[in-house]
């Protein structure tokens, strides 16, 4: 059964990785393919524009097959857009933004392959883990918003008006600010929010991004 199948797998064998995408920067030599993953690799079989029937979305897997021709073009960097769960109250279109994200701790499961019996995350280490391999830098895109369904469960890390109204980007109804601030001088900052992201950072370090 899949719990079996999720015992017996084995951990993705980790290549030594050295971080030197700092030196890349400072001496220009990075070269970025910024990556949204739910569409990198998606097979619309059809040609419609739409992923429906037995047609493929993108997942963290089958976007490795796909890295060796990113590798000849030269590309040595990814910038992985958002990947976390979008949120779905008020959000434009059915899918929901990348940039709305219900939970910044979370890995969205529509990017694992349902084939795979690993959890998300242990498929998105492969994916890393390939791109390492191939000398490609993996960067994640750290949204600093957050969905209508994040702000009703995190209001204290989330900034309103004087009027009480959360603040919304103009033009971004499926969007919510975050609160950097404690104070009104805007001289402390907001320790709840700087902890939710120092757990972000953890999780980033064991992805191995």
């Amino acid at each position: 059964n899949a719990a079996q199948q999720i015992q017996d797998a084995k951990p993705v064998s980790q290549v030594q990785w050295k971080n030197d995408l700092r030196s890349l920067f400072l001496n220009n030599k990075a070269v970025i393919y910024a990556m949204i993953p739910r569409t990198f690799n998606a097979k619309d079989i059809d040609g419609n524009g739409l992923i429906e029937g037995n047609e493929q979305s993108g997942t963290f897997l089958n976007a490795i097959e796909k890295l060796d021709s990113l590798k000849e073009l030269g590309i040595n960097t990814l910038h992985i857009l958002p990947i976390h769960p979008p949120g779905k109250t008020e959000a434009m279109g059915t899918a929901g933004s990348v940039y709305a994200p219900d939970d910044l701790l979370e890995i969205d499961p529509q990017l694992a392959d349902p084939r795979d019996p690993r959890p998300v995350k242990e498929q998105f280490k492969e994916f890393i883990n390939e791109a390492h391999k191939r000398g490609i830098r993996v960067m994640l895109d750290l949204p600093s918003c957050a969905s209508v369904d994040f702000y009703n469960k995190h209001p204290e890390l989330m900034a309103i008006d004087e009027q009480g109204i959360p603040e919304v980007p103009q033009g971004w109804q499926d969007i919510r600010m975050f609160q950097p601030w404690a104070d009104k001088d805007k001289k402390i900052l907001n320790q709840a929010l700087v902890d939710y992201h120092k757990k972000y950072i953890d999780m980033c370090i064991e992805l191995g991004v």
